[in-house]
């Protein structure tokens, strides 16, 4: 690029070499010498960084503007700038036109006031520091970037601001310690530290700025407004902590504010308070040296301490001390650092992360390091972790000594004690400990109580100190904790109160996997084998709770009745549990229940489902022939492993059939691919007598919709009319899907709008969705998904997204299949599947993006498939990319090495790209290796 410059550009004018790039932007930061070429070297910029740069801008000075002193000009490419950032394989849309200009006029408008002077730390080119200096007394602007302040130099000039703004050109510690030292006449009342990364690090400065203040002249506390970012799942209670860390004490009143989503997870916050005055006016530092259980203290100044990487010591200590993969002996290095420089006597946080260091990897250590720390810098913190070690370590008896000496103890101290005694076995003295608490009016929280609750779960005692703990929980307002409630439950069944126990388990709005099998627990404890059917049979995640309820109906002394027994081998079935099945098979042998006929379809079945078809046959065998239902099983389970002549032939030889063996049959027919030979069957039944039901009739509106024709939906769905079928929404889903696969979008349209207003499933959204967007309908299916966001309660899940992003793909909408993908994680939790990756690689290939689509593909939870690799190599073909061609090729080798059609379209890139050698080394490789080409074929239907 830099040769063809030198020959466009005059003899002697220096060539422009750098440019900044966001997303695919490339941001000029031309001279002024070079802008009567600008156009000239935009292009140039453009063709010889395609596809990555499509688009080309350079600053314009200064516009006559309330809040933006600086706009981008576009000079070559595409005419927007609105582009997509990746970060950590995350992508997200950024308009280079307007971003930060709200947040711009946010303080502007909002927090300045007229008699402010405003300290802007980071000013860059002035956008903060111009729009202040409009309506504020006066403004001090700093930028150690030299361009940037020529920038906001030129910008004060042009909006004849010269006398209200001052501009500095120095470290942002500097400038502010040269700020507060020297004698101003305008005292700084609001400070503004915002940076592309976090400016939290910096407010370690702000620590004894005002100590040699003469006391004599009012001091005002500025207010700050500091920036950062945040990927926590509390963004503002993380910015707020780094705050605390960095200025070395606690600051309340802090106003947070989310600026905005900079990524997926990752937030903006701006955080605003006023300087604490005891931080102002704080005491010089000191070193403190742990030498023979005393702190001698050597007079230092660290306020401008920092690590290599320029972080706050403080901060570089507290993060490195909580690093899982911190060993004893760095830490031991970290101790002598703080030593030295004064944080271990002075940092509040740097002296407690220690302490818990020496907690987790050397407890001795941290009963040293504590016994050596003054009284006076003893706070609650540093005992609670004391406490928690003492508790980890088993030795209770010194925890207990500990709280009764702590001169302050908080509900986590009582906590910390409570919960060892109770899990070492020892629930008299956790529950004494708690009446110490209550007697002291220390507030318990929903971890005191659950771990208290749990401690007269093992006490086994009277009723009546359950009961109590009950009050106590309601008066605090804590019974609406799942942990209390579910504690509660628990507690009350260990004192036989299980009538109570189910009026909470009634009464809680929400309840986990623990709660359920907590409820089932009681029941099964108490012998009530009919309460535990009857919850077990309405758990939403039973996993647990079989294990429960199959070691209970398999205990001496409980029976089980068979109708039970049934319902548990059913959900043997569901959740393949194996040796939880057989189990069951035992007891059904053992009290002579497999002489009843639905006992033995259901055994056949669930060795089926478990994949043991042998053990299927053989119950088969030894079954009653004369009832239908383990015939069905059978052929159930032959059909799940694709079986599918087998089961053909059980199905003949069978001496009655029901509804659901021709239901079972004409499914297994679909799903094998043979979908002529499934609407025969359909019709072979209809021609019997036997009533379809509604599983019938889906996997015969599938069969059509494969391979049938427009005239036999329309007749399936006369049948269903005249029939007075109730028109369900797995009914209607078929319909509309059968209707569009049969060329029809019209009828499935007017079918959905008959049904959407009755539908309570996404079933029949999904279908009309998805096969708008196969059709190129594309506005009328992303508008259709948004009438099911704003104007129902009914969840899209992971199907409704699939055609969200088929839609976006089909009209090449990146910015918009990008925005969904996100969403679907974003607000509905749904985790994307291989599919929705393989639709965004699609996306982006189709829109020349193939280094994003193949760095989608390395950030992939799991491996890619065929369709995302064919994907790249089709892109890469029509792009020319011969070295990414090459590894698609490659991948998808690995991934099917019969993929004939992968070599095909690799020997085309090299015929493109003129590498005819290559070519011919890849056709020699097809016809050596025999790969069977398919056959294309059509046929004529009459309508």
């Amino acid at each position: 690029m830099n040769e063809v410059l030198e020959e466009i550009l005059p003899e002697g004018m220096i060539v422009p070499t750098g440019f900044e790039t966001v997303g695919h932007i490339a941001h000029l930061n031309l001279r002024d010498d070079h802008l009567p070429y600008k156009k000239l070297i935009a292009q140039v910029v453009l063709d010889k960084n395609k596809p990555k740069i499509q688009t080309v801008v350079n600053k314009i000075d200064a516009i006559q503007n309330d809040y933006r002193t600086m706009q981008l000009e576009v000079l070559a490419g595409i005419d927007s700038l609105v582009t997509t950032v990746i970060e950590s394989g995350l992508r997200f849309q950024v308009d280079l036109s307007t971003v930060l200009s709200t947040e711009r006029q946010r303080l502007v408008d909002h927090v300045f006031k007229n008699s402010d002077v405003v300290c802007d730390v980071f000013s860059g080119v002035g956008p903060i520091a111009i729009s202040a200096a409009r309506k504020v007394k006066y403004v001090y602007a700093n930028d150690l970037n030299p361009t940037a302040v020529e920038y906001l130099e030129r910008n004060i000039v042009l909006n004849k601001l010269e006398r209200k703004i001052e501009v500095f050109n120095m470290d942002a510690r500097r400038f502010i310690s040269s700020i507060y030292s020297s004698q101003h006449v305008h005292p700084v009342t609001q400070v503004v530290m915002n940076l592309p990364n976090d400016a939290a690090e910096f407010l370690d400065v702000f620590r004894g700025i005002s100590r040699n203040h003469q006391l004599a002249v009012p001091c005002v506390m500025p207010n700050i407004h500091v920036y950062g970012f945040s990927k926590a799942e509390d963004p503002e209670y993380d910015f707020h902590e780094r705050i605390n860390l960095t200025l070395g004490e606690n600051v309340s009143d802090v106003e947070m504010h989310r600026v905005r989503l900079v990524a997926p997870g990752k937030w903006m916050l701006c955080a605003s308070f006023t300087l604490p005055v005891s931080v102002a006016f704080a005491k010089p530092n000191y070193i403190a040296l742990p030498l023979n259980d005393t702190f001698r203290s050597v007079k230092i100044d660290i306020s401008r301490m920092t690590t290599r990487a320029g972080a706050p010591l403080a901060v570089f200590l507290v993060s490195s001390l909580k690093s899982a993969a911190a060993r004893l002996r760095h830490g031991e290095q970290l101790h002598a650092l703080a030593a030295k420089s004064g944080l271990l006597a002075s940092n509040l946080f740097v002296r407690n992360s220690l302490l818990a260091f020496y907690s987790r990897v050397a407890p001795s250590l941290a009963y040293h390091l504590f016994d050596e720390i003054p009284l006076l810098l003893r706070d609650a913190t540093a005992h609670n972790i004391l406490l928690s070690a003492l508790a980890r370590a088993g030795r209770l008896e010194r925890a207990r000594c500990l709280l009764a000496e702590m001169p302050q103890r908080d509900a986590v101290s009582f906590t910390t004690v409570i919960s060892a005694l109770s899990r070492s076995g020892h629930p008299e003295r956790a529950l004494a400990v708690f009446r110490d608490m209550l007697t002291e009016a220390v507030q318990p929280n929903e971890v005191t109580l659950a771990e208290v609750l749990t401690a007269m779960a093992c006490d086994h005692g009277a009723p009546a100190p359950v009961g109590a703990a009950h009050g106590v929980a309601v008066r605090r307002g804590l019974d609406g904790f799942v942990i209390v409630a579910t504690n509660l439950v628990h507690a009350y069944g260990a004192v036989s109160q299980v009538p109570s126990a189910r009026s909470i388990f009634e009464l809680m709005p929400d309840r986990n996997t623990v709660t359920w099998n907590t409820m089932l627990n009681c029941y099964v404890k108490a012998g009530m084998i009919n309460m535990a059917a009857e919850v077990f049979g309405v758990i939403p995640e039973r996993d647990e709770a079989l294990r429960t309820y199959v070691a209970m109906v398999g205990t001496v002394g409980i029976r089980a009745n068979e109708v039970i027994l049934v319902g548990l081998v059913k959900a043997c079935s569901r959740h393949s549990a194996v040796s939880e099945g057989q189990q069951l098979h035992t007891v059904i042998l053992k009290n002579g229940f497999d002489a009843h006929a639905f006992v033995q379809a259901t055994l056949i079945h669930y060795y089926g489902s478990c994949d043991f078809i042998d053990h299927a046959q053989m119950q088969f065998k030894l079954s009653d022939k004369s009832h239908v239902a383990s015939w069905n099983a059978l052929m159930a389970s032959l059909l799940r492993r694709n079986l599918v002549h087998e089961a053909r032939q059980l199905f003949d030889d069978m001496p009655e059939r029901d509804t659901i063996s021709w239901s079972t049959l004409i499914s297994g027919y679909v799903q094998s691919g043979n979908s002529n030979m499934a609407l025969q069957i359909f019709c072979s039944m209809l021609d019997a007598g036997v009533e379809p039901n509604e599983i019938t009739l889906a996997s015969a509106l599938s069969a059509v919709a494969n391979s049938g024709t427009l005239g036999q939906a329309r007749w399936i769905h006369d049948y269903i009319i005249s029939r007075s079928i109730q028109l369900t929404d797995k009914l209607s889903a078929g319909l509309i899907n059968v209707y569009a696969k049969c060329g029809s979008i019209a009828e499935a349209v007017q079918l959905f709008n008959h049904v959407k207003d009755k539908s309570i499933s996404v079933s029949p959204w999904n279908s009309i969705i998805c096969n708008l967007a196969i059709h190129g309908y594309v506005n009328m299916s992303l508008e259709l998904f948004s009438q099911l966001q704003s104007t129902t309660n009914i969840k899209p899940n992971s199907i409704t997204y699939l055609g969200v992003l088929n839609a976006c793909c089909h009209a090449g909408m990146v910015a918009e299949g990008k925005h969904q993908f996100e969403s679907m994680r974003q607000q509905y939790g749904i985790q994307p599947e291989i599919k929705h990756y393989g639709c965004m690689v699609d996306l982006l290939c189709r829109a020349g993006y193939l280094e994003e689509a193949e760095l989608l593909i390395k950030m992939m939870p799991m491996k890619a498939d065929v369709v995302a690799w064919g994907c790249i190599l089709a892109a890469a073909r029509t792009q020319g990319y011969v070295a990414l061609g090459e590894k698609a090729a490659e991948e998808l080798s690995k991934l099917d090495p019969s993929h004939g059609a992968s070599k095909i379209a690799l020997s085309n890139l090299y015929a493109d790209a003129g590498h005819w050698s290559n070519v011919s080394v890849v056709r020699k490789e097809l016809q050596n290796e025999n790969l069977e080409r398919l056959t294309g074929s059509s046929g004529i239907l009459q309508l």
